[in-house]
């Protein structure tokens, strides 16, 4: 078994991935999956850098395509679905609409085209009857690069994207995003109206701190 400090959610082999659950990461799933019933499908988790979060990431998206049952022993909790998709994006200093594309294969749109986009890919899936995650690991690297770059823009696109993923007649999607501090952290370089906004934004995205006890560190060390 190898040990390395981070984990890649976009080039991870399972079969060389170990991971041991926690309480935490029960604790997060469970959020996770009783907010989802709620019509929460937008989720950010907060923790500093090596606490987990892209492990935890992978452990959930390993259990959805290869029911590994690790962390995750699918009971139909995601509205019956049995199969799935996994999408992600590492975030990196870029605007959000243009990583998308990337990851959707397209050039870039107009974020009505870029939506319409998503949505027909959404319908393709659930006709195959498969749940999508969209995961955005890194995500502060994105907001930064919001923060310091037309943030009305680039805050707007985020909203339109949360309410896409939370509107109640999608029911296959979840969009999972990991942050190393809290949304509003991101927002100190702007205005206040601005600053006002991005509470707005910060409002679609539910938060779950990712912490794991001091006293479980130290075991899995």
């Amino acid at each position: 078994m190898t040990f390395s400090l981070s984990t890649n959610i976009d080039n991870i082999h399972f079969d060389d991935f170990h991971y041991i659950v926690t309480s935490n990461a029960r604790r997060v799933l469970g959020t996770i999956l009783s907010d989802y019933y709620t019509g929460i499908h937008c989720f950010s988790l907060v923790g500093t850098y090596g606490t987990g979060k892209s492990s935890f990431l992978a452990a959930l998206e390993r259990d959805l395509l290869q029911n590994s049952k690790i962390i995750f022993d699918n009971k139909g909790q995601l509205n019956n679905y049995r199969k799935f998709k996994c999408i992600n994006i590492v975030g990196d200093y870029n605007s959000l609409s243009n990583l998308l594309s990337e990851k959707l294969e397209s050039e870039t749109p107009s974020s009505k085209e870029l939506f319409s986009i998503l949505e027909q890919v959404l319908d393709d899936h659930k006709k195959r009857n498969e749940f999508v995650l969209l995961v955005i690991d890194e995500f502060g690297k994105v907001l930064e690069h919001a923060a310091n770059h037309n943030p009305e823009k680039e805050l707007y696109f985020l909203q339109q994207l949360a309410e896409f993923v939370n509107h109640q007649k999608r029911d296959n999607i979840l969009l999972i995003t990991t942050l190393h501090q809290n949304f509003g952290a991101y927002s100190k370089k702007l205005n206040e109206q601005q600053r006002n906004e991005w509470e707005k934004v910060k409002g679609r995205l539910k938060e779950i701190v990712f912490s794991e006890p001091v006293e479980q560190l130290l075991h899995l060390a």
